[in-house]
Formats: structure tokens, sequence, C-alpha cells
């Protein structure tokens, strides 16, 4: 696996235990993460919670574990992909390639404003109302993707190709888990207003919120 994504470049370092992980991340932050789930020393769910609390890292799990609960809540822990085993080191540099993309991609416009939400694609910040928003990878870009065009509707393809850019047979199930996440999380920020809608059988949309004022 390594010797297949050197060859575009990149720079990989291999750590054997789970214990390591966070102490390198400490001393020098990646642009991506890669690990299986069966780590000694610390469970991969383990160590995608606690990275999750201090750091935007993108993160994908490879695992031999496929029951569907298992990727639901990996991906409700903030991974950004989950690979089961068997798969081809190709599909590995795919997923890889198409994970730093949706988040490091430059883009033309490196700011957004829709009502009182700001998105930042340069330093990934999100506010609401000028209270910063802690947003995964994934939400990052579905919720940069809806504020492009507000009141558009976007196809579940659309979606699918933005974060993935290729199919991922049962991904429709769990692109709802981060919807959920960051309707959530929207939602405290933006309490009684219902932000991003699903319209049945096409897609979602980004409805603009009202701009909150004081009491």
């Amino acid at each position: 696996m390594r010797n297949y994504l050197e060859k575009p470049a990149y720079s990989v370092t291999l750590l054997a235990h789970g214990e390591e992980v966070l102490p390198h991340i400490h001393k020098q932050l990646p642009d991506l993460i890669l690990f299986d789930l069966m780590l000694p020393g610390m469970h991969g769910m383990e160590i995608s919670r606690k990275l999750r609390k201090n750091w935007r890292v993108p993160i994908i799990i490879v695992t031999a574990k496929i029951v569907e609960v298992d990727r639901i809540v990996g991906l409700e822990l903030g991974a950004d992909d989950y690979v089961c085993k068997t798969f081809s080191f190709r599909e590995i540099v795919a997923r890889v390639n198409a994970v730093l993309r949706r988040t490091y991609v430059d883009v033309h416009h490196k700011q957004a404003v829709v009502g009182p939400i700001f998105l930042n694609q340069e330093t990934f910040e999100v506010k609401i109302a000028g209270q910063a928003l802690k947003l995964t990878p994934n939400e990052f870009a579905l919720l940069g993707a809806l504020m492009t065009r507000p009141n558009r509707v976007f196809s579940l393809s659309e979606l699918l190709d933005l974060l993935h850019g290729y199919t991922y047979e049962g991904y429709d199930r769990t692109i709802d888990k981060h919807f959920k996440n960051l309707r959530k999380k929207i939602g405290k920020a933006l309490p009684g207003q219902e932000v991003i809608t699903t319209v049945c059988g096409i897609g979602c949309k980004l409805t603009v919120p009202k701009v909150l004022t004081p009491d």
C-alpha cells in the first residue's frame, strides 16, 4: 500500500501500534490519516474519536468489519471514508486522491456567505452569526457545495461525486449520517430553522436562514 501511495509522490509514514498515532500527530500533522480499525494498543474507533476532538485532518478507515452498523459508527465518529477488505491498492489510491481533493481543493471563491452562515475554504472555518462551527471534512464539503447555490436542489449523485469522485455502492445510506450530523450542528446555532432540507426523490438544498437579531 505504501508503494502504491508513493507513486503519485505522496510521502508515507508507517506506524505499527495504535499508541504511536497521537504522539506522532502532535509532532507532525499529516494531510491525511489512513488506518486499520483492529490496531494493537488502541482501537481505531478510539483513535478516530480522539483525533476529531483536536484536529480536522481527513481520516480513512480500512477494516475487515463489513457490517453496515460498523461503517455508520465509523462515519459518525468523524471518518471521511471507510474501506472494507478485500480491496485493490488502486482503489485505496483513488479514495485518498478523492478525500484530499475535496478537503484541500483550490476553488475560485474562497469564501461564501449565506445569511448568517460564513464559510472560508482556505482556513476551513465555518461561522454562524459569528459563532464557530466545528465540522468534519465531509460535512464541510457538503455545506460548501450547498452554499454555492442556495435554494438549488443538489441530487444525490452530485453530492456523491463531490465526496468521492466515483460510485461507492452503499454510500447513499451513510451520506444521510453526514447530513444528520450537519443539520444537528447547524440546528444548535440556528434553533427553530430548518436550513438543510430534503426534497423527496431528488436530493437536498440549503434554504437561506434568517439573520439572527438580539432579543
